[in-house]
């Protein structure tokens, strides 16, 4: 009888209840916001020590930076990598937060049925609904393979700080295009060993992570800046459908702690220049010897 309630006592137990579910939330959000905070200060710390060696050749420092986003020489729909498919792609594209059908560093040839490429792009994104969403786990029942891929994402990671792009093969612009034309038309294996076709009229967002100096500023000159005015743009023209966009690395690591600033301060969590500075040396001293 809800008569025997009195208000004030009712009102008490919502509230109550309201704050528990409160400070519950506040646990799985500290939780999940630490980690993007943790990635973020790591990924301050290897691009202070790029900029200390320069741009001399230091092949350990330029995989652990991709090891930071994703794990390296892994494609999601080998079952036998299941549990490498934690990733921080976030840092590229909070839409890629979820992705599981994603190949890292792998020869194309590895992840295309009947094909012989040898290329090797640092990571590549698909899937059956807008290029960026996960296969096989979100859906009512299986996906539809009979579906073709209808959008892609290749991302690029040059090293932090290099000058060095003279030669030919160093022309980002057809490195890249030279990845699209061996994936258009090609069918990717899924996860249930389904293949799916990647349409030919598929559109290609890709993403080029590189410190615009050297000879790199010199063959991005004629691009459109972006917005910000620190990367380039290009659309993509003629046979292919797409489009190009160079993102600096400090730009790339500072951009994901603005999109995260508002629940960074919702967990009480702050950017720690002291935390940053600690782990610099540490990784100073290991380098050293």
């Amino acid at each position: 009888d809800t008569s025997d309630f009195k208000d004030a006592d009712f009102a008490q137990t919502v509230i109550s209840a309201a704050e528990e579910i409160q400070r519950s939330e506040e646990l799985s959000l500290a939780q999940h916001v630490a980690r993007r905070k943790l990635v973020l200060e790591l990924l301050e710390v290897l691009l202070r020590r790029y900029r200390e060696v320069g741009d001399n050749e230091d092949h350990y420092l330029e995989k652990t930076v991709h090891s930071v986003l994703c794990p390296t020489n892994v494609s999601a729909t080998d079952p036998s990598k299941l549990t490498s498919r934690r990733h921080d792609l976030w840092v590229v594209d909070e839409r890629l937060t979820f992705s599981r059908a994603f190949a890292s560093d792998k020869r194309i040839d590895s992840i295309l049925a009947d094909n012989a490429s040898a290329l090797r792009p640092d990571l590549i994104v698909w899937d059956l609904a807008y290029g960026l969403a996960t296969i096989g786990e979100g859906f009512e029942g299986e996906p539809d393979t009979s579906r073709s891929i209808n959008e892609m994402l290749v991302v690029e990671l040059k090293k932090p700080m290099r000058t060095g792009y003279g030669k030919f093969e160093d022309n980002i612009e057809q490195q890249v295009l030279k990845y699209i034309t061996q994936l258009k038309r090609g069918e990717i294996e899924g996860f249930e060993r389904d293949r799916v076709r990647v349409n030919d009229e598929c559109i290609f967002h890709c993403f080029v992570v590189a410190d615009i100096v050297g000879d790199l500023r010199q063959q991005l000159s004629s691009w459109t800046k972006t917005p910000d005015g620190q990367g380039r743009y290009r659309i993509i023209e003629g046979d292919h459908r797409g489009s190009i966009t160079v993102v600096q690395w400090n730009d790339l690591v500072n951009d994901a702690w603005l999109r995260n600033q508002a629940t960074l301060n919702a967990a009480g969590l702050r950017r720690s220049p002291k935390l940053i500075s600690e782990m610099q040396e540490k990784l100073k001293r290991l380098a050293d010897g």
